[in-house]
């Protein structure tokens, strides 16, 4: 499992990008899809929502955040 935040999202298209650490450029940022963001009982997703999350090969080989557990911000 790895933890990381939610650095882009675009609602319009159904997407975003969760990154394990500061979502810097030296911090690599994995795909993921609403339907996992749904999964994890987050209806509307803003940038900054933190995750614990496991990454998958998509079916073109690119890799996918995935069952995503929504973590408590407040500590």
């Amino acid at each position: 499992m790895y933890t990381g935040k939610l650095v882009r999202y675009f609602a319009d298209r159904g997407f975003g990008f969760v990154a394990v650490g500061r979502g810097t450029d030296n911090d690599r940022a994995y795909f993921v899809h609403v339907s996992e963001l749904q999964k994890a009982g987050v209806d509307i997703p803003c940038v900054g929502d933190a995750f614990e999350f496991e990454i998958a090969k998509r079916e073109d080989g690119k890799l996918r955040s995935i069952n995503l557990r929504a973590l408590d911000d407040s500590d």
